[in-house]
């Protein structure tokens, strides 16, 4: 199912990375589905750096180290932005 059709970016939230990189979410399989086509389409994947704080945290403290660290190591795939204070 072709979900991202003409989209050529998203944005994630936590709840998305938490799911694709743990298999105990129960939305496990449907991040995965939507990380493929992401990866497929060549869609370009923005978040910012207290999503992936907030990620972290739950991977590490409800789901473990190993989770934690395989996020940890893909942030590079991902367009993270800083946020500004005005």
């Amino acid at each position: 199912m072709k979900t991202l059709k003409g989209f050529d970016a998203v944005y994630c939230d936590a709840s998305f990375f938490i799911a694709l990189f743990t298999k105990k979410d129960t939305k496990h399989k449907r991040a995965l589905e939507l990380f493929k086509e992401i990866k497929d389409s060549r869609i370009i994947i923005h978040t910012c750096w207290f999503v992936i704080s907030e990620a972290m945290t739950v991977l590490l403290y409800r789901y473990g180290y190993s989770e934690a660290l395989t996020f940890n190591q893909s942030i590079d795939l991902y367009k993270v932005y800083h946020s500004t204070e005005s």
